[in-house]
């Protein structure tokens, strides 16, 4: 019998609502599934104190190395990584990491597969490179290159020679430029960032908006749609990401109210996207990839751009949707093996 554990820095189970998902697709599966953390792996004896979710409450109990680890969580300390390197050598992990934004975007470019996809990004290493930007783009975005969520997100706008529009979070302010370069000097100097040329991609009504891809592997070890759906954020915002003040909506119904003459055709689009970008995507690794987050712009009502790939993408609302294809993925990587 196939036995999945899933790793996690958090001790307690109960705080990751995934946890609690997986168990109960595990157990209509018939499946053994237990909860663990780096600190519960027992090397010498070759067992794990994991716990499992039995009448409505975590247990602990001793089990022995699983078939197969879903590690849902990245280790922070060097002892954690040490653990996770000889865990990683002897049993199978289900997900892998992408790398930062940059690093995505340059394994992208450097490939010339998806260059009708990509919007230019620069790596910061100067606040007067920024500038220069500014000059051949007029609207920018700076963004830091292991963010998430939208946050710290930097818009910039040339209105006038020497004076700029800058809003972060929801404060817009004019700035001259002098007083922008120290600002961005400030914020370089303690964090890694990259720019981009802004992508106009606005509703009727001046919301921003994207959609969120998200796509799993399943229990054959292929690529298929967990959900496409549209995020729009605030009037007059930068970002449409949720955890930024925006809100998800239903994919047909947003398509029939913003573009009605192409709703059907730009729902096709997306879906064919969604199959075909990770099957290319997953060969600029020289391992297998199991679940991505795109965040996809329509631009001019017709071209896709995408802003980010994102691994691990949030699941919030299809928990148990999400944790199917976890459990079903890890199943065949347990028969592989």
């Amino acid at each position: 019998m196939s036995i999945i554990g899933m790793l996690h820095r958090q001790k307690n189970p109960e705080k990751i609502r995934k946890a609690y998902a997986c168990a109960a697709v595990s157990k209509m599966m018939g499946v053994t599934f237990f909860y663990f953390t780096y600190k519960d792996v027992d090397f010498t004896n070759r067992t794990i104190d994991g716990k499992f979710y039995k009448d409505g409450k975590w247990v602990e109990e001793v089990i022995s190395f699983p078939s197969v680890i879903f590690n849902a969580d990245s280790p922070k300390t060097k002892e954690e990584r040490q653990i996770n390197r000889l865990l990683k050598h002897e049993i199978p992990y289900t997900s892998f990491p992408i790398g930062n934004k940059y690093a995505v975007f340059k394994r992208m470019y450097d490939s010339n597969k998806f260059k009708d996809l990509l919007i230019p990004s620069f790596e910061v290493k100067e606040a007067v490179e920024v500038v220069e930007m500014l000059h051949q783009y007029k609207e920018i975005i700076i963004k830091p290159k292991n963010g998430n969520k939208g946050r710290e997100l930097i818009y910039i706008k040339t209105i006038e020679k020497d004076t700029i529009i800058w809003k972060e979070r929801h404060e817009q302010v004019e700035l001259n430029i002098e007083a922008a370069i120290n600002i961005l000097q400030e914020k370089i100097v303690k964090k890694s960032y990259i720019l981009q040329p802004f992508i106009e991609c606005k509703t009727q009504h001046n919301h921003p908006f994207d959609f969120r891809v998200h796509i799993q592997k399943d229990g054959e070890g292929k690529w298929v749609i967990n959900t496409i759906y549209p995020r729009v954020g605030q009037k007059d915002g930068i970002v449409s990401n949720v955890h930024s003040g925006g809100y998800r909506v239903e994919l047909e119904g947003f398509l029939q109210d913003e573009f009605p003459a192409s709703a059907t055709r730009i729902m096709k689009r997306l879906s064919e996207l969604a199959l075909q970008f990770p099957v290319d995507f997953e060969l600029l690794y020289d391992r297998s990839l199991d679940e991505l987050g795109i965040d996809v712009a329509l631009v001019n009502g017709s071209d896709f751009k995408i802003f980010e790939v994102n691994w691990r993408p949030g699941c919030k609302f299809r928990e148990l949707e999400t944790a199917q294809y976890h459990i079903e993925y890890a199943l065949y990587l347990a028969k592989q093996k």
